[in-house]
């Protein structure tokens, strides 16, 4: 949904890059930037008729999941991304007692956190996920492409007519984004889907399928072998193929389980 060096998501929606956003060349993970936030008054916002008003296109009904890349440089409260900060609507937070990661889904009525701690502390790169599946009113927290903490019971997300927010200007975050993205699955966006975006990238260009077997990924020993269709491409130096970050830290995905690669698109 978000590029690196630019503001903008799907093809018809665009964010207002409010307090001039930074562009980080040095801490990123995909492409050669990320969006760095400083304040209460540097954040991305939508509140046009294609992105921030009820039912358009960063509104989830029923099924959702959202997330990305997040690397926060100070141990307070911050608010990721926003889409209404009570019910409903949806938001994923950064909170300090413990170094965790919040998921918050709201239906209307009801209101349900799903927290992962000691997965957000600062100054480290983590890929943090937010999943609502609406046929078994679960909800799920993913960290690193794996499914972390508990799972939550809650019954459906509903839209909200709040701007839709990258950073927040009363719980600012304070740190830098990357790959963020929304989508109204859940039921049918699995663990290994959620696996394949932190490995592979939202668009999946940093991982390469074997020529001779798809189903594989292709063998590899320098990031080069892995770059035939992208630039983005990246050799999983632990594995020796082309699983992007697959194994990697900070930036990395702990060896969660990949799908086989010639696997439907997320």
């Amino acid at each position: 949904m978000l590029n690196q060096a630019g503001t903008t998501c799907g093809t018809d929606c665009d964010l207002a890059d409010t307090g001039s956003v930074a562009r980080d060349a040095t801490n990123f993970v995909e492409g050669a930037k990320s969006c760095s936030y400083a304040s209460a008054s540097t954040l991305h916002t939508c509140t046009d008729a294609t992105c921030g008003t009820a039912g358009a296109e960063l509104d989830c009904v029923g099924d959702c999941t959202f997330g990305g890349w997040v690397r926060p440089t100070s141990d307070s409260v911050l608010r990721i991304l926003t889409k209404n900060i009570a019910t409903p609507g949806y938001l994923m937070s950064r909170g300090s007692t413990n170094d965790n990661f919040s998921c918050f889904i709201g239906d209307g009525t009801n209101q349900t956190t799903n927290m992962v701690n000691g997965s957000a502390p600062i100054n480290e790169w983590h890929h943090a996920v937010c999943r609502l599946n609406d046929t078994t009113n679960t909800q799920q927290g993913f960290v690193d492409g794996a499914a972390s903490g508990s799972s939550a019971t809650q019954g459906g997300v509903a839209v909200s007519t709040a701007a839709f927010q990258l950073g927040n200007a009363t719980l600012p975050m304070i740190g830098q984004e990357d790959e963020m993205f929304v989508c109204n699955r859940g039921a049918t966006l699995t663990d290994a889907h959620v696996c394949r975006i932190c490995s592979c990238g939202v668009n999946g260009v940093a991982c390469l399928c074997d020529g001779a077997t798809p189903a594989t990924y292709a063998a590899c020993s320098t990031d080069a072998d892995c770059q035939k269709f992208s630039a983005q491409g990246r050799c999983d130096t632990t594995s020796n193929t082309c699983q992007g970050r697959n194994h990697t830290t900070n930036p990395g995905c702990g060896a969660c389980a990949l799908p086989a690669c010639n696997a439907a698109a997320p």
